[in-house]
């Protein structure tokens, strides 16, 4: 951590004479002084007061004020910072580099949940920005070409360059080829707030006809995230097993910060045989692995786990084309 800055405070009675001297620090707080101090809540994102500060008691909001760009703040140490870098040092033990900042997946910039943070570089916070203003047909990656009179699709590909893709008869033809072409380019994570998921889902959800894959095809693969088995062994008390899922309506729809899974326990059955309940569960774009045969694949575990963005262990998506 950075050493503090000392500031000499005087405070100036009626008369004008000095009646109180006082020495303040400014400085970024350690993880430890962190914690000591304050509550984060992961599921919420909110902050509150561990120890009475002030006028402030324990269990007292500590997070709600708010700056004029949108984003939460707090004052630790005498000094104002965003609450959601403080989010990440209270969880990690350290700020990131001045060449990155910390991005809000679903782009709400009080939505300090710490599944909706993550590290990005001021290129990939341009990426997580849904379509301009000055953007007539509403789809990013569409615009007229004012020749044809058709659609052209065009994405930035970095340093400033463009990628051209091609005229196309409507705009949400264009819109689609810029969804392929973004995917390849940048990842499905960063593909998310920057186009409606419906819009993925209508690109990318395939007909899923195949058989369902062995379960030897699963073991000593992991989740690219938090590196844990996709596929446990029976001696797990969470036994986990894998399928192929079918699709079918209500089962797999866009959410903010990734694809919502819901399943009946008939249907959680046929991918586990271990599982006599339902699955209700987000995914988080980040641990969207590509799947090899265009089809979605899943595994989850046999006994439930309660927290939300973790009821499965893998899940594989399509690819682009």
């Amino acid at each position: 951590m950075a050493e503090g800055i000392l500031y000499q405070q005087r405070r100036r009675g009626k008369d004008g004479n000095v009646r109180l001297t006082s020495v303040i620090e400014r400085r970024v707080p350690t993880q430890a002084e962190l914690q000591s101090r304050y509550r984060y809540d992961p599921e919420t994102g909110a902050f509150s007061y561990l120890v009475k500060c002030g006028k402030y008691n324990p269990g007292d909001d500590a997070g709600g004020k708010r700056a004029y760009d949108g984003y939460s703040l707090m004052r630790v140490f005498n000094t104002l910072f965003r609450a959601h870098r403080l989010a990440f040092l209270y969880m990690t033990g350290e700020l990131p580099e001045k060449s990155v900042t910390i991005d809000h997946i679903n782009g709400v910039r009080n939505d300090n949940r710490w599944c909706n943070l993550r590290v990005a570089t001021m290129e990939q916070q341009s990426w997580n920005r849904a379509a301009g203003g000055n953007c007539k047909s509403g789809l990013i990656g569409a615009w007229p070409c004012k020749t044809t009179g058709r659609w052209q699709s065009i994405i930035t590909i970095g340093g400033g360059k463009r990628l051209w893709l091609g005229r196309f008869d409507t705009a949400q033809d264009a819109h689609e080829a810029w969804i392929k072409k973004a995917i390849v380019i940048r990842g499905i994570e960063w593909v998310r707030q920057a186009v409606a998921t419906a819009s993925i889902l209508a690109v990318f959800i395939a007909a899923n006809s195949d058989p369902v894959r062995a379960h030897d095809w699963f073991v000593g693969k992991n989740d690219p995230v938090t590196g844990g088995s996709c596929c446990t062994t029976a001696a797990n008390a969470k036994h986990g097993d894998c399928a192929m899922l079918n699709v079918e309506p209500g089962v797999l729809t866009g959410d903010e910060l990734g694809y919502r899974l819901r399943l009946t326990p008939e249907q959680a059955g046929r991918i586990n045989p271990n599982r006599k309940v339902g699955v209700d569960t987000i995914i988080p774009w980040a641990r969207i692995q590509n799947s090899e045969d265009g089809n979605f694949y899943v595994c989850i575990p046999g006994t439930p786990i309660s927290t939300m963005n973790a009821d499965f262990y893998c899940f594989w998506a399509p690819p682009s084309s």
